[in-house]
């Protein structure tokens, strides 16, 4: 389990190298139990962690000194509060995160790809709400991810929000308030217009903070309803033609644009850099929907109309898809209804990602929806 800042930077440096060298890896490498395929096998164990819940965060405590020093300082010009330590976290874990999923992308373009193998398994989840008593298949772990980054974007674009209209009524600001964001970082000798001056700095910094941050999370979300929609079109589909009928083969499912940012700026998808507010092009260019995993996930279908896992245990599908949609209907009701007006974004993005994103919703509710 990740405890310190430390291990997630030495594990960002690890899967940002592998994703590199990840095109020029072959089938029967990256299935082998040893070599690049146990370094494999490890980065999609670390995925079903981090790309699950993000309360996997709450658990990162201060490794340094200047860490400690920060788990008490608020964050300067923020209208949230958040600590520097947390705020600092934050930004780590979804570059991340981020990384990880930009990793499960480029194992679907590697050179001489015969056939898609699923990234996630189907799983028999414990209900908390019974003591673990009753457990029901889920497709995790893309399913509690999707659902915590929407309410994170929720929150951060209402944050960018609240600090636009602090920024646009700047000529109002009280001293109080000046004083209240420049901190412990206020010189209280200095003119009162060099003290505005520098809190305005600190807000309009938080602000671009901010913003980078919702344009982040919006990318990791495309992304994660794309890989969801094709692992569950691979258990799915495939159970159907087992059944008898006639699902669309995954050469069709693979016609969809890879994000809707692809259409925004190009071919390659766009990373943030949310510790240093940068944004890199990424020129790889490919189908985002395919990875390998040979190692952990048990491809045989069994029966009628179940599936088997990777623990062996047999999963109605009827059950699988009740119980992903029904987890899956407030994040998609809260989804397209998010202001991203308010929260920077140009009509042409907003414009265009929910265009994108109307498609995979309706894609993989149709696909959960049982006859």
């Amino acid at each position: 389990m990740l405890t310190s800042s430390i291990g997630i930077q030495e594990l960002l440096l690890i899967t940002s190298i592998l994703r590199i060298a990840l095109p020029a890896v072959g089938d029967q490498e990256i299935a082998s139990s040893t070599d690049f395929g146990a370094l494999h096998t490890g980065i999609l164990a670390i995925a079903n962690v981090v790309c699950g819940s993000q309360a996997w965060m709450n658990n990162i405590i201060p490794a340094t000194e200047l860490e400690r020093e920060n788990v008490a300082r608020i964050v300067p010009g923020s209208n949230a509060p958040f600590t520097v330590f947390q705020e600092q976290i934050r930004d780590l874990g979804l570059t991340l995160e981020s990384s990880i999923l930009t990793y499960l992308r480029v194992a679907s373009q590697r050179r001489a790809r015969v056939r898609f193998i699923p990234v996630i398994s189907p799983t028999l989840k414990q209900l908390e709400s019974t003591n673990g008593m009753d457990r029901v298949p889920r497709l995790e772990p893309f399913l509690s991810f999707l659902r915590d980054s929407t309410n994170l974007l929720e929150f951060t674009v209402f944050q960018t929000s609240s600090l636009t209209h602090r920024l646009n009524n700047w000529g109002r600001i009280s001293r109080e308030e000046v004083a209240e964001i420049l901190g412990e970082d206020d010189e209280f000798k200095a003119h009162e217009s060099d003290r505005k001056l520098r809190a305005k700095q600190k807000v309009t910094e938080a602000h671009a903070k901010s913003y980078a941050r919702s344009v982040a999370i919006l990318d990791m979300i495309d992304m994660t309803l794309c890989l969801f929609w094709r692992n569950a079109s691979y258990y799915l589909q495939q159970s159907e033609m087992d059944d008898g009928s006639h699902g669309v083969s995954s050469e069709g499912m693979s016609t969809l644009p890879r994000s809707s940012s692809s259409l925004l700026g190009g071919l390659g998808k766009s990373n943030f850099d949310l510790l240093s507010g940068k944004r890199s092009a990424n020129k790889d260019n490919a189908n985002l929907f395919g990875t390998t995993n040979q190692n952990t996930i048990n491809n045989s279908l069994m029966g009628n109309r179940s599936l088997n896992n990777k623990n062996g245990n047999d999963l109605d599908i009827n059950l699988l898809k009740e119980e992903c949609l029904e987890f899956l209907r407030p994040t998609f009701v809260k989804l397209p209804n998010i202001d991203l007006a308010s929260g920077g974004f140009t009509k042409e993005s907003i414009r265009t990602r929910k265009n994108y994103m109307e498609i995979l919703i309706r894609s993989i509710s149709s696909l959960l929806f049982t006859s």
